[in-house]
């Protein structure tokens, strides 16, 4: 081989090389441009769920009464979805980690994993237990509790997502928020009541 073919051969074979090494870098940016949009809408689902839960914890804080249709249209307003796929957790804990009561809204669906123990919230509150827990003068302040905390969940099914498949996210998405009440203990109307997924001191006593 003479060094002029040589040379045409090593500048064929390089331009061959270019060739593919811009394919592949064509493909790799437009992979990592997928990635990063499907990381961006999953910061925005997250972002609107966490802006949800807490409308619905900063509102449902400032009353001293919460009633059912009160509450659906807050979930409503603050999900703009129904609650389709979706779950929503409201609890009213005291101050030393008692659920006064517990509420659901949603579809139907247990999405939600909660950090709850029997009739206690096991996450972290922003203020610590009443060093007087179980010093009271009364029943009301049996458990030294000087204020309350609306706590709110917020799950949702991640399947609906428009995403590729470069992310690879868990079945649900949840979210927490907490706002301090503006009473020590909110109460809920007769037909919430009812709903209250947490034992009452009458049915404790049945069992």
């Amino acid at each position: 081989m003479t060094m002029k073919t040589f040379i045409k051969a090593f500048a064929a074979s390089r331009r061959g090389s270019i060739a593919v090494e811009t394919a592949l870098g064509i493909a790799l940016f437009f992979g990592v441009m997928v990635l990063i949009a499907d990381m961006h809408e999953v910061g925005i689902e997250r972002a609107r769920l966490e802006a949800a839960a807490g409308q619905i914890a900063q509102n449902a804080a400032v009353q001293s009464k919460i009633t059912q249709p009160g509450l659906d249209i807050l979930v409503d307003a603050a999900l703009q979805t129904k609650g389709r796929d979706a779950e929503v957790i409201i609890m009213n804990v005291l101050q030393s980690g008692a659920i006064e009561w517990m509420l659901r809204r949603g579809d139907g669906a247990a999405l939600c994993e909660l950090n709850v123990d029997g009739k206690y919230f096991t996450g972290t509150l922003p203020v610590d237990p009443p060093e007087a827990a179980g010093e009271g003068s009364d029943d009301e302040d049996e458990d030294g509790r000087t204020m309350s905390m609306i706590v709110v969940d917020v799950c949702r099914r991640t399947a609906g997502l428009e995403l590729g498949k470069h992310v690879k996210l868990p079945r649900v998405m949840q979210v927490e928020n907490i706002y301090r009440a503006s009473t020590r203990t909110v109460k809920i109307d007769e037909a919430l009541e009812d709903e209250n997924l947490m034992p009452s001191g009458d049915e404790d006593e049945d069992k």
